[in-house]
This record gives C-alpha cells, structure tokens and sequence, in this order.
C-alpha cells in the first residue's frame, strides 16, 4: 500500500482519484457534500479531458443512451405545469452523466487507481459493518448516535435511516475486490 501512496504525483488526475477514493465518506457525510463532491469530480474529469484532448468519451453508446434520458427529463420539465419545481433537478441531471464518465475513465486508466479505489472503499465499508454491528448489539454506534426508531439502524447518518442504502451499495463491490485479491 506504501507504494502506491508514494507513485502519485500532485495533478488534476492525482486529485480526482482522491476524491474518487474518499467518495463513500462523502455519502456518510450528507447531501450538499455529495452533490460538492460530485460536482468538483466533475470538473476535474472535464478538465483532464480538455488538458489531454480526449473526449472519447462522447463516441460510447452509453454516453449517448445517458443523454437521451437527460433530453426525456428536460422535456417532461418543460411540459410540466410547475417548471420551477424540477427544473434544478432536471438540468443537473447532467453531473451524474459526466460522474460515471469520471469513474469509468478513472478505473479503465490505471490498475494502481482501481487497486487504491477498492481497497479504500472496503475499508470504509468494513468501517460502516463494524459501526453496524456496535449498535445492533449496544442501541448506539461508535460515535455515541442512537436511532430515533427502536429496531433501526442509523449508524454514522445519525438522523437518517438509509445505512442500508449505503450497505447494500458497496457490499458487491467490497466482495469483489476482495474475491479477485
């Protein structure tokens, strides 16, 4: 693990994997962190792509399927009776496009990045488990929250319920990489 800390230079890409890394902390944190982090992401991508003059990206099917349901969503906004109410969620719609764009250029660039981004996704994950696992057994997890609702997790989202959402959305991907380690 030492070596692949000491490989990485400080650059747009060096950052954008960083944030990559650290962006399960970032869904434990809360909404305008995510909806931040996603959108410097975002930048980052776009501005790597301009630097080194691939927009290949813009050729993949998928790119294109992605777009045509962002077209759908602009639509059915403009048809809408009230356009102010889902006209923010409608156009930024667009960051998650270019986000998973972000990722896949990220994990199809470097195995060193795709071996960094997994292995600190699990150990967030394993984070989470272990906090899980305190309060099922003791009413309140490591950080001393306690669940408003009796028989409910909350674990680090304090007020919010969705652990589960968290867990189930990292608990393939943590098998994984485990499995082909």
């Amino acid at each position: 693990m030492k070596e692949l800390i000491q490989n990485y230079k400080l650059e747009p890409r060096t950052f954008l994997v960083f944030l990559i890394t650290l962006f399960p902390i970032t869904l434990l944190i809360g909404s305008s962190v995510i909806n931040s982090s996603i959108v410097l992401i975002d930048l980052l991508f776009l501005l790597i792509l301009i630097k080194e003059k691939k927009i290949n990206f813009l050729r993949n099917h998928s790119f294109y399927i992605l777009m045509f349901i962002w077209a759908a969503l602009i639509l059915n906004m403009l048809l809408s009776i009230n356009v102010e109410n889902s006209i923010s969620r409608s156009i930024g719609f667009i960051r998650f496009i270019i986000f998973i764009f972000a990722i896949k250029f990220i994990l199809n660039k470097n195995k060193t990045d795709d071996r960094l981004i997994f292995f600190s996704w699990s150990i967030i994950f394993f984070i989470v488990t272990i906090d899980i696992i305190f309060e099922s057994i003791f009413g309140f997890n490591t950080l001393g929250f306690q669940s408003y609702l009796p028989g409910r997790i909350s674990s680090f989202l304090n007020d919010e319920l969705k652990i589960g959402n968290f867990y189930f959305g990292f608990i393939l991907l943590t098998l994984s990489f485990i499995y082909n380690s």
